[in-house]
């Protein structure tokens, strides 16, 4: 154990390191249902609801592709919950307090619409769907936590609603026709006749109900056509063409094919031979989609394809001749899928920093309560605490005089196990050290998703505002010797001086007006300013120059204070350990490991009391500063006028002024009655003595110089003044407060508003302290004296003459 000045200590145990430490602390807030997670690093937030939420209020539920090749697809989305709370659901989901997302092959689909209805919810999506089998995943997840419904749900579903569309494309003989009309045939003698007829918005899902609607008509077709205008022809046949006769085309070999890994006919569709003999205004065939169907590519599209085949057509003829050639006109695909359901492949649900897997046909809670019902902290350790003390030293950024009410449990999953701790935090209120003792039974629990050995630290009510820096573990229990004081007193004309001490010295104090102030450490010995002194730490001698006050005479004392530590070889320790002096040792306030090089220590002096206190964020439980002090006196007593606190010298000094007592001394029973009231409202950790007092009479001469005529005007200014100046009744009613003074202009401007007739040329207020050896001074120079109030002693008016005016 290396260091120049390191406090001896006697280690209170045997040192058995565990190496146990926290890798990971979490937050849970029971009323916004948030749980923050923090690595077990430098500066956390303590107890406060800013940070990284990793809490998830979320439902996710994967289909399949059931949109393939399909544009403007619609689903509808069911929840089975019960018929009071549907309604009420359903505006919940479609509210703020919900984020909808969708997303195919990990890509989230923007081109989405959600539409509330009775007793669905309806997803609307612009662009078309590829053929991958990729799964779709819904995604609901919560925003407003404070709004989420508990309520049992049966199950989720999805329906496809029924539709028609046109064709997307119809080939003919491998040529693209209108897919308006398009004929059976291109010739009499053309008999394999080949349609080819895609619709990507029928084939949602295999299996579904198909109708193809359409209707028939003719065309006139002329066979042997360049033979009417070939001359040689005619020359040869030796006759003219005859007149125009037109025959009827018979086709009664139609086939309706899908594909399978080949072109298969569907056995639910049949023509009749004479189907297409005449023309129909409305023609219906129903069947259904073959489960066993597959993408087939034709002419560099892969889609779902049907295969219209003409293996058969019958007239007579005599080229040239003219044909009726049947039309198929107005095609359209109507599909429906009935009361069918689709259900979810999978289901999950994410709540409370779990997450659960839901199967078909369970019924689950949608959302289950928060489990913690307190503001709770968990500890995650990296292993088993060995059973016996376990002790860590937190560090904490800000320290505050008050005990909060912490308690400790081990985390066992559905129950909370009270752990034995010896908290020398106050409830992590200022740094200090935890000793925990784990039982040898303590076992493994789940929380948060992750597995290990849980702490959880628990409040009822709202913590300070705090930050975690650090918690060090392997600390070992030690005590250390006390400070050495020493106070020299000088007069000025012996500065400069030169002390010698036999110990290290870590603080300096000098009494500068009745106060100690701490002294600052000057890097060389030249040029010292007030409150500066040089310290030699290898001599060990403490230089104080004149300068030191600035303020001073000849005749002045001074007094110096000197916080020392022994210097003795410590007791080694393994390495790896965090020595911790004994709490009897107060002023020790940091601990540091075996390499640091000296120990730091803090001395609270009286200003550091009022310092800490004016930065801490009151609490109405607790009182924390000195102004929380006055506050709560006035509110607590109706008869107290005012109440002003201070720190010196390890005491508050309260003094009360009561309305009815004036400059009269209180009794007793009042101050205990002060003293008690606020003894019980202090914090536990409070350790300074609280002294109840009288404010100190502070008697003033005032001299006026007024301008006037009337002779009886005297009497009444003094009594004026008196009234205006009394701490109570003065100052039209209000008063005036304890360690506050009126200053002659505002003097002065007072008596004028009042005398209108007279003017005051001058004034003057002095006072001195009553009852004490002082001088009298100006009022100006009062005003350093916090516990005063005034009492007019003597008004002094003297009768100033009037301007002559002179005539020009």
């Amino acid at each position: 154990m290396q260091g120049s000045s390191l406090l001896p200590i006697k280690v209170k145990e045997d040192i058995q390191l565990q190496h146990t430490y926290a890798k990971e602390v979490f937050f849970a807030y029971p009323n916004t249902r948030k749980i923050l997670q923090f690595p077990m690093c430098k500066d956390i937030p303590l107890f406060t609801e800013h940070g990284n939420n990793i809490q998830r209020y979320a439902l996710q539920f994967t289909v399949g592709n059931i949109f393939k090749r399909r544009k403007h697809a619609i689903c509808e989305v069911y929840f089975e919950v019960g018929e009071a709370q549907l309604e009420e659901f359903l505006t919940w989901l479609v509210s703020g307090s919900v984020t909808w997302q969708i997303r195919f092959a990990n890509e989230l689909r923007k081109d989405c619409t959600l539409t509330l209805h009775k007793n669905h919810l309806s997803f609307h999506f612009q662009e078309s769907f590829p053929m991958d089998e990729e799964e779709l995943l819904f995604s609901m997840e919560v925003g407003d936590t404070q709004r989420i419904p508990a309520l049992w749900m049966n199950g989720i579903y999805l329906r496809i609603p029924g539709a028609s569309a046109y064709p997307d494309s119809i080939s003919v003989q491998d040529m693209e026709e209108n897919p308006g009309s398009f004929p059976l045939a291109d010739a009499p003698i053309s008999i394999f006749q080949t349609c080819y007829m895609r619709c990507d918005e029928v084939f949602t899902r295999l299996g579904a109900e198909l109708t193809w609607r359409f209707s028939t008509g003719e065309q006139l077709y002329t066979a042997g056509k360049e033979l009417i205008e070939d001359q040689e022809y005619h020359l040869f046949m030796r006759r003219l063409p005859r007149q125009q006769v037109v025959y009827d085309v018979y086709v009664d070999g139609v086939r309706l094919e899908y594909f399978n890994g080949e072109w298969v006919k569907l056995n639910d569709v049949h023509f009749s031979k004479d189907f297409f003999h005449q023309p129909k205004d409305s023609c219906t065939m129903h069947f259904r989609c073959p489960k066993d169907m597959l993408p087939y590519t034709y002419d560099g599209v892969e889609s779902y394809w049907f295969r219209l085949m003409i293996t058969k057509a019958e007239n007579c003829y005599q080229l040239p001749s003219y044909h009726h050639i049947p039309l198929i006109q107005h095609s359209r695909w109507e599909y429906d899928y009935g009361n069918s359901r689709i259900y979810p492949k999978s289901m999950r649900a994410y709540a409370n920093g779990e997450s659960q897997t839901i199967g078909n046909g369970h019924s689950f809670l949608l959302f289950p309560g928060f489990p913690v019902q307190r503001t709770s902290m968990y500890f995650l350790f990296n292993q088993k605490p060995a059973a016996g003390a376990c002790r860590m030293f937190v560090e904490l950024q800000h320290s505050f005089d008050c005990k909060q009410n912490i308690r400790y449990f081990i985390d066992e999953g559905a129950a909370l196990r009270p752990l034995a701790v010896e908290d020398e935090t106050d409830g992590f209120s200022h740094s200090g050290l935890l000793s925990m003792f784990f039982p040898s039974d303590m076992k493994e629990t789940q929380r948060f998703g992750k597995a290990g050995f849980w702490l959880c630290v628990q409040t009822d009510g709202t913590m300070l505002n705090n930050r975690l820096l650090s918690i060090q573990p392997n600390c070992v229990y030690a005590y250390g010797d006390d400070e050495i004081q020493i106070e020299k007193e000088f007069y000025i004309q012996e500065l400069p001086v030169d002390i010698t001490c036999e110990e290290d010295v870590c603080e300096v104090y000098i009494q500068d007006r009745n106060d100690w102030q701490k002294c600052t450490f000057a890097a060389d010995s030249e040029n010292l300013q007030k409150h500066q002194i040089y310290y030699d730490e290898n001599q060990r001698i403490v230089t104080i120059s004149r300068t030191i006050l600035q303020e001073r005479t000849e005749a002045a004392r001074i007094r110096v204070k000197l916080i020392c530590r022994r210097r003795e070889q410590p007791q080694e320790l393994p390495q790896g350990t965090v020595v911790f002096p004994a709490q009897s040792t107060q002023r020790i306030a940091a601990v540091h490991t075996l390499t640091s090089s000296s120990w730091h220590w803090i001395r609270e002096t009286d200003e550091h009391l009022i310092q800490r206190l004016s930065h801490s964020q009151t609490e109405p439980a607790h009182i924390l500063t000195l102004q929380d002090m006055e506050r709560y006196v006035l509110d607590q007593l109706p008869d107290v006028q005012d109440v002003r606190c201070y720190a010196q010298d390890g005491e508050i000094h309260t003094f009360v002024l009561w309305t009815d007592a004036g400059f009269t001394m209180q009794s007793r029973e009042r101050k205990q009655q002060v003293q008690g009231l606020l003894q019980k409202k202090l914090p536990d950790t409070f350790h300074k003595d609280i002294i109840v007092r009288s404010p100190e009479t502070v008697m003033l001469d005032i001299l006026l110089e007024i301008v006037h005529e009337d002779l009886d005007l005297d009497g009444l200014v003094k009594e004026q003044i008196k009234t205006y100046l009394h701490p109570v009744h003065g100052r039209d009613g209000k008063g005036w407060r304890i360690g506050e003074y009126c200053k002659a202009e505002e003097l002065k401007h007072y008596i004028q508003n009042v005398f209108s007739d007279c003017t005051v040329s001058n004034c003057e207020i002095k006072g001195r302290i009553w009852k004490q050896d002082t001088v009298m001074c100006h009022v100006e120079n009062l005003m350093e004296n916090k516990a005063g109030i005034m009492q007019v002693g003597s008004v002094r008016i003297l009768r100033g003459k009037k301007a002559e005016v002179h005539a020009d």
